[in-house]
């Protein structure tokens, strides 16, 4: 059964991989610019005062699974294990296609499409041996990088199919849901966009990652202040690409 996006009739597409760039190379003028930053309050003397004033979250408060917690119809998340995506039935796209060793990204999604095959492995352990796995079980904390929520939330979303229950799924995350969009035309397919987003707060919070400078510590340098997630579908509501993007402001 195919689903509508909000009525939506109108053309769209998703963004090109020059536009990804462009966002890559933001990200990293925001880190050089608060590198600079900490390396002059540092001989300055002032970086302790830096560390002390960051209103950042500890990591290790954060519970080992979230809970939704917003009100919601859980039996509509109850997915029997035939109708689940998998890697065979459902592969993971990335701006529209599949996903492998053709790809120039291969290398960097090659280890999560095979370590989450299906969208089993991307729930709590007690909800993959079950026939009706609830989808809201989602192991946020067993994911530890964006890459691999990319690709889990591929396998959620292609599993539940309806945008409404995508959106509401997302909702019951406390994700802020900012609504749907036209971008254009990609590979003669009308697509969509969804977007919404959490704080950086929320996401340290959920997921007790720290993927933006793992080999520092967090207490001085900046981290993500808004999370963005976009939600590609095509005209007949099928998941074509999943984009997680941190934001340093």
């Amino acid at each position: 059964m195919r689903h509508s996006i909000n009525g939506g009739s109108e053309p769209a597409t998703l963004p090109g991989a020059d536009v990804l760039r462009r966002s890559e190379i933001s990200k990293a003028y925001g880190v050089s610019r608060w590198l600079a930053l900490f390396l002059a309050l540092s001989l300055a003397g002032g970086a302790p005062a830096l560390a002390q004033t960051t209103d950042a979250p500890d990591p290790g408060s954060a519970t080992p699974l979230a809970e939704p917690r917003s009100p919601i119809d859980r039996t509509r998340y109850l997915i029997p294990r035939d109708q689940l995506s998998t890697q065979e039935s459902d592969p993971y796209l990335f701006l529209g296609r599949v996903m492998d060793n053709s790809r120039p990204r291969w290398n960097d999604y090659k280890r999560a499409i095979k370590d989450y095959p299906t969208v089993l492995s991307c729930l709590a352990r007690d909800q993959r041996d079950k026939e009706r796995p609830d989808l809201l079980q989602f192991d946020w904390q067993g994911l530890n990088k964006r890459i691999e929520m990319e690709v889990c939330l591929f396998r959620v979303f292609r599993s539940l199919k309806d945008p409404k229950l995508i959106e509401d799924w997302l909702v019951s995350f406390e994700f802020k849901f900012l609504g749907y969009r036209p971008t254009g035309l990609i590979n003669a397919l009308e697509v969509t966009r969804l977007d919404a987003n959490w704080t950086g707060e929320q996401y340290y919070a959920t997921t007790g990652a720290n993927e933006l400078f793992p080999l520092m510590t967090w207490r001085i340098l900046p981290r993500a202040s808004i999370f963005s997630l976009a939600v590609f579908f095509d005209q007949n509501a099928d998941i074509t690409d999943i984009s997680l993007a941190p934001i340093v402001k």
